[in-house]
């Protein structure tokens, strides 16, 4: 009984992700109505909040599901990685895993993947958000997966820690986001250049 429960629980949180999302998508966050979207879902209003305690919430949570998705690609993405752990050919290998992580932020119109990332800004829980959601997960690991294989070879040169490496990765990525948002268009190449960068500090070998 408890597990139909919790499966009825689980189908009704994906069915609240996937209505906000096309309302979101369609609508923008400002007129995006929770009674319009749980009247599609088939459920009231004060359902959803047994799931999301405001709209801000339901909104980090859905573009979280849709960048986690997106990271499931990359376990085997790295199989096509070849091993060679140059500062141009790990910038490359990095800069695709990025890129394949954040594609979806693309389709996404500016003004409301800047509602998405203020709202993750300014919420004091997502650290805990965070570690149940895991965003950007998928890269997360295939960069952590990188950056062991480099410390096995004896390649680093830096004593950092190999969580601390990938948080600056991931950093540099979400810094040319916000450069995309509020600025120009996203520079694959400028985001090539900086990742290089970093390389070009922690390895002993930068050829």
């Amino acid at each position: 009984m408890a597990k139909v429960i919790q499966e009825e629980r689980e189908y009704t949180r994906k069915r609240i992700v996937e209505v906000a999302h096309i309302h979101f998508l369609r609508n923008g966050y400002e007129k995006t109505s929770l009674r319009a979207i749980a009247k599609e879902v088939g459920i009231g209003t004060s359902t959803i909040y047994g799931y999301f305690e405001k709209k801000t919430d339901l909104l980090i949570y859905t573009f979280l599901d849709l960048l986690n998705l997106q990271g499931k690609q990359l376990s085997s993405y790295l199989s096509l990685w070849n091993g060679e752990m140059t500062a141009e050919s790990l910038a490359d290998m990095i800069t695709s895993m990025i890129m394949v992580q954040l594609q979806p932020l693309f389709r996404i119109e500016k003004p409301l993947l800047a509602q998405f990332f203020q709202a993750v800004s300014e919420e004091l829980q997502f650290r805990e958000l965070r570690d149940t959601m895991q965003p950007f997960g998928g890269v997360r690991e295939a960069v952590n997966h990188v950056l062991q294989q480099c410390v096995d070879a004896g390649k680093l040169k830096t004593k950092l820690e190999l969580e601390f490496l990938t948080e600056v990765l991931l950093e540099t990525s979400a810094g040319h986001i916000f450069t995309y948002i509020f600025n120009s268009d996203f520079s694959t190449e400028h985001l090539r250049l900086l990742v290089r960068q970093t390389f070009y500090v922690i390895l002993v070998d930068k050829m």
